[in-house]
Parts: structure tokens; sequence; C-alpha cells
């Protein structure tokens, strides 16, 4: 942002002034005292006001499996799908699987997805399926053509509201 007009002065208000050049430079590498989850939001919900929005609480493809999860689900060719073992007879091949999920889709085999809940964590297994192993156009367009505007407008992630509203706001 800075490198396309943005003013240090707005960006980088700190307590003790403005963030000096060689601390941000370094902030890439600063140690969390607090919660992190909460000090990346905080950013997050700064930078909005600059008119950058963010998917949350990973990418675009996450997020709109998240809010319209059945129709996904949906799209899907005959006989395909994620093989799911099953979570009450299963349970270790479960694990296994989500734990392969939870690596694929945070692209760490050290990943812990902290972070995400126990629904979100279960959802990269489609995750993996719908966008890592296939085509993300065709899975984002087979999923749309099944719902009607209605239901899109009924589960729309707030980032697309808030995004709208700016639009209309700078165009009017």
């Amino acid at each position: 942002m800075l490198d396309v007009g943005y003013r240090k002065e707005d960006l980088l208000k700190i307590k003790e002034g403005i963030l000096s050049d060689e601390r941000f430079d370094e902030m890439h590498t600063w140690e969390y005292t607090d919660n992190k989850l909460e000090s990346i939001l905080s950013w997050v919900n700064f930078l909005e006001g600059f008119n950058v929005f963010y998917s949350s609480p990973l990418d675009l493809d996450f997020l709109m499996l998240e809010h319209y999860t059945d129709k996904y689900k949906e799209a899907i060719p005959k006989g395909g799908g994620p093989q799911i073992p099953d979570k009450a007879t299963e349970q270790v091949k479960f694990d296994s699987k989500l734990e392969g999920a939870i690596h694929a889709t945070l692209k760490s085999e050290e990943a812990e997805a902290l972070t995400y809940t126990e629904e979100q964590k279960e959802l990269m297994i489609w995750y993996n399926y719908h966008f890592l192993g296939r085509g993300k156009p065709t899975t984002h367009i087979t999923a749309l053509s099944l719902m009607t505007d209605e239901e899109l407008l009924a589960n729309m992630p707030s980032v697309f509201e808030k995004m709208f509203t700016k639009i209309k706001t700078l165009i009017s």
C-alpha cells in the first residue's frame, strides 16, 4: 500500500508515533505476546478502511465452501466426492484423513489448525477435493449454478456485503 501512494502516517501509526522503517521491515518476524489471531484480525479490520478486504478464515474458496456447503457437496460428478471414513465406526481412519486434509489445506505438515472450529477442519476434506484436486473455476461455476439468487443472498458472506456497500459508495 505504501508503494501505491498511501501515507505511512496513516497506515503505520502506533502509540509511540510512526512505526520505523527498521521495525516495519522486521514485522513478519515479530513474536506475539497476545492472541495472534486477534492481532491479525485487528489488521484485517483496519485495512477495510482502505478498501482492502480479506476472506476468512482462509481464502475465497474456503469462504464459499463454508457458506454454501450443501451446494458444493452437490457439485460433484456422479459417484465422485472425497472418500471419507465414517467418523463413528472408523475413527482412526477418519482422523488420519482429517489430519492429511488439514496439512494439505494449510500447506504444512506441522499445521494443527488451532484457530479453526471442528466443522471448519472437517470442511478441509471437501476443500482438498474441490480446490486442490480439481479445477477451481469449474467447481465454483457448478456450485453457483445450483443456487437461486435468493439462496445466494440468504447466506452471503459478510465480507461480500461490505465490499458491495463500499463499491456502491465509491461509484455514487
